[in-house]
């Protein structure tokens, strides 16, 4: 019997890179750069916004005076969050792009939704090697604690995967979360520290007729604060993540698991009828 698990655990494994592999390679088929636009567009987008906060709103962020400083700051967590954000986006409608390997009766549907993070992933691993450089050419250095990145990517992969088999699955039967999801992240990205530091964040939002009282509770019951927290610990601060933040991560990680696992497990049920 443990055999037979173990057989399993393995032929899913396999078949997940295999998918992994075709939906990376897939995301740059007939383009001239291949896959070096997964490291052009995050190094793109951090330029612009590198100059809109920097140059033009002339903001310090981190520890560290200078262009070069504030753009290593925004580039700990631009990285990260291109990668999540690709992964809920097209998660969500994986399964129904690929019905017909849902609607077939043996296929394990769980993998799709893991495919399309792990090919983000993959992506984001050629970005963090250039970010890497960059520190080491800004810094003069890399500290030690650079060794704990990829515990964080795995802290990263757990959350992201847990919400992707939930919006992929509750897709399934109410389509117009396609459309909810984009704007839901788009909010959630400007909410999460990438362009500003938490302690430019008021404890008090005062807009005209609404008031937002204790403000930095939102910073704490957002996970991806945590994780940008933890990168910019071990890559610009040359410290190990705080142990609050990574208390506040596992379990975040632990919940999304708990219940995008349980959702899709129930919904999978009826994938076929509905598709």
């Amino acid at each position: 019997m443990l055999n037979d698990n173990k057989a399993a655990l393995w032929g899913r494994g396999a078949l997940l890179w295999a998918l992994m592999v075709r939906d990376f390679r897939g995301k740059y088929v007939a383009s001239i750069m291949g896959i070096f636009w997964s490291v052009v567009n995050p190094l793109l987008l951090l330029a612009v916004f590198t100059f809109v906060f920097t140059a033009i709103f002339r903001i310090r962020l981190g520890t560290e005076p200078g262009f070069a400083h504030n753009a290593l700051y925004i580039f700990c967590g631009v990285l990260p969050w291109i990668a999540f954000q690709e992964s809920i986006q097209r998660s969500t409608t994986i399964l129904i792009e690929q019905k017909n390997l849902v609607t077939r009766v043996r296929f394990p549907t769980g993998v799709l939704p893991a495919s399309v993070v792990g090919s983000s992933l993959l992506g984001m691993l050629i970005g963090m090697c250039v970010l890497l450089a960059v520190v080491i050419t800004v810094t003069g250095r890399m500290p030690l604690t650079a060794l704990f990145i990829p515990i964080l990517i795995l802290f990263q992969a757990a959350f992201t995967l847990g919400l992707a088999w939930l919006t992929s699955s509750v897709n399934v039967f109410f389509r117009d979360l396609q459309q909810l999801v984009p704007v839901g992240l788009l909010v959630w990205m400007y909410g999460t520290p990438i362009f500003y530091s938490p302690s430019m964040v008021p404890e008090r939002l005062n807009m005209g007729p609404f008031e937002i009282n204790n403000v930095h509770l939102f910073l704490f019951l957002n996970p991806l604060h945590h994780l940008v927290a933890c990168y910019r610990a071990v890559l610009l601060e040359g410290a190990l993540p705080r142990l609050f933040n990574l208390s506040l991560l596992a379990v975040f990680c632990l919940t999304s698991l708990a219940v995008g696992g349980a959702v899709f497990s129930r919904g999978k049920k009826k994938f076929a009828d509905v598709l």
